[in-house]
């Protein structure tokens, strides 16, 4: 979301995801923007409702600049009031996006994120030359806000998960309002998470950190944790 959204500041601005609207345009994510973000009295109390909190995607890798912010959040999601969700996510998006000038990409699984590790890509792929390498998703299920709507200068997108045809996983709304559930299983990883996985040199790669961890890092100490 928001990568390759070009903006100028001779333009108006306007940016709705799901009921939040905006006329306030997104910096890039800092180390100090997301930590003060995440140190915020009214987000914490959000995130203590869930099992585990955590950050992933672009953000948590070296030289890879991005526009947004991965938030993935876990709970059991049976017997669970999806407005509540929903009304979470606005309000996370709404501090973000006011008072941070953070895009954020939020995510409700009941399982956390995980990325294959290069070992389990060779054996997936032995049969495979390596510039077509992929993996399948297994069993995943992901809480997402469908609808966004981006507009500056002459540019402008609008989209929602559930009026999408060319989508290949299937989208089940959960409220009245913007909440769906995508089922991603059996889909393949995105090339560039592949790719990634195969151009790292770090040893051992990181597919997330958990938010506790991160407020307790210094910035230094943050940048020898990220993945490259």
């Amino acid at each position: 979301m928001g990568k390759d959204f070009y903006y100028s500041e001779d333009c108006s601005f306007f940016y709705q995801i799901g009921s939040i609207k905006t006329n306030k345009p997104w910096l890039r994510p800092s180390f100090g923007s997301v930590k003060n973000f995440l140190s915020n009295s009214s987000v914490k109390s959000i995130l203590d409702k869930y099992e585990l909190c955590y950050l992933y995607g672009s953000f948590i890798w070296k030289d890879i600049p991005t526009w947004d912010l991965d938030l993935g959040l876990k709970r059991n999601i049976s017997n669970i009031d999806w407005n509540d969700v929903e009304n979470d996510f606005n309000k996370l998006n709404y501090i973000s996006l006011t008072e941070y000038s953070l895009l954020l990409d939020l995510s409700l699984r009941e399982d956390e994120y995980q990325m294959p590790t290069r070992k389990e890509l060779e054996v997936f792929n032995s049969s495979r030359e390596i510039d077509q390498w992929f993996y399948l998703k297994p069993d995943n299920k992901v809480i997402k806000i469908s609808y966004y709507h981006k507009k500056s200068c002459n540019d402008e997108m609008i989209f929602d998960f559930r009026n999408s045809s060319h989508m290949l996983y299937l989208t089940t709304s959960l409220t009245n309002n913007h909440l769906v559930l995508l089922d991603y299983s059996n889909l393949q990883h995105p090339e560039k998470v592949i790719r990634r996985i195969l151009n790292a040199k770090k040893e051992f790669i990181n597919p997330k950190i958990d938010i506790s961890i991160f407020l307790n890092l210094s910035e230094s100490e943050f940048e020898d944790m990220k993945n490259y």
